[in-house]
């Protein structure tokens, strides 16, 4: 956050987060912040968004949907098909 001028803005969602004021703390959060924190793209484009913001970076991502058998398998498999298929490209 200080590397993009956000300590204010950091120190005080850690604030809200110490005292569990969640829904607070979205009101802080811009356009901006948002981007820059995370891949945000329609399930079609998540897997070349992904490999393009990612490759030569990481080697391993989480993401923040849990990952249930029988839950959302259409999802995972075309996302795992798209990463497959680009990083095969």
């Amino acid at each position: 956050m200080e590397l993009h001028g956000w300590d204010d803005i950091a120190s005080r969602l850690s604030t809200l987060a110490a005292s569990g004021a969640w829904v607070d703390m979205a009101d802080l959060i811009d356009d901006d912040m948002l981007q820059e924190c995370a891949v945000i793209a329609s399930p079609v484009d998540l897997p070349s968004a992904l490999q393009e913001r990612y490759q030569g970076l990481v080697d391993q991502l989480g993401l923040y949907i849990p990952f249930r058998p029988g839950d959302r398998d259409k999802f995972w498999k075309y996302l795992l098909q798209g990463i497959l298929s680009t990083s095969n490209g």
